[in-house]
């Protein structure tokens, strides 16, 4: 005898493959960031298990803001704001500036409107309807 499990609702706005195409798109670009800020930094010992990790971390932060995890968004984003200022008070070289501008890449597409809508609707204003004012919820 089998049994039929329902499998995840496909509407369900929840999962990675329901976040909009220009959501998906920021999230791509910002791990590109990521990818090449990695490949920039210098990480100690021989082997790839800090480059290993640290890609690993960022796909899975990468995946859980495409599932609309607010605190995904907000540990990557206070993360690449603190790279941006750490490679920006370096002395300026050729490498420090590359690394500014690979954790602007992956910080920038973060900050855009849909991004945060897509992760905190009530918070950047998605949440407000004509009967409850000031975004209040019933």
């Amino acid at each position: 005898m089998t049994v039929d499990h329902p499998g995840p609702d496909d509407s369900d706005p929840g999962l990675a493959r329901n976040a909009p195409f220009p959501v998906k798109t920021a999230v791509a670009v910002s791990l590109a960031g990521v990818a090449l800020q990695t490949a920039l930094t210098d990480y100690p010992g021989s082997d790839a298990s800090g480059v290993t990790t640290a890609l690993a971390l960022a796909g899975l932060l990468a995946w859980l803001i495409l599932r609309r995890s607010r605190v995904a968004w907000a540990v990557t984003c206070a993360f690449s704001t603190l790279g941006v200022l750490l490679s920006a008070l370096q002395t300026p070289t050729l490498r420090s500036l590359a690394l500014v501008g690979a954790y602007l890449l992956a910080l920038g597409p973060l900050l855009a409107p849909p991004v945060r809508r897509h992760v905190a609707p009530e918070a950047f204003g998605d949440g407000a309807s004509e009967d409850t004012p000031h975004g209040d919820r019933p």
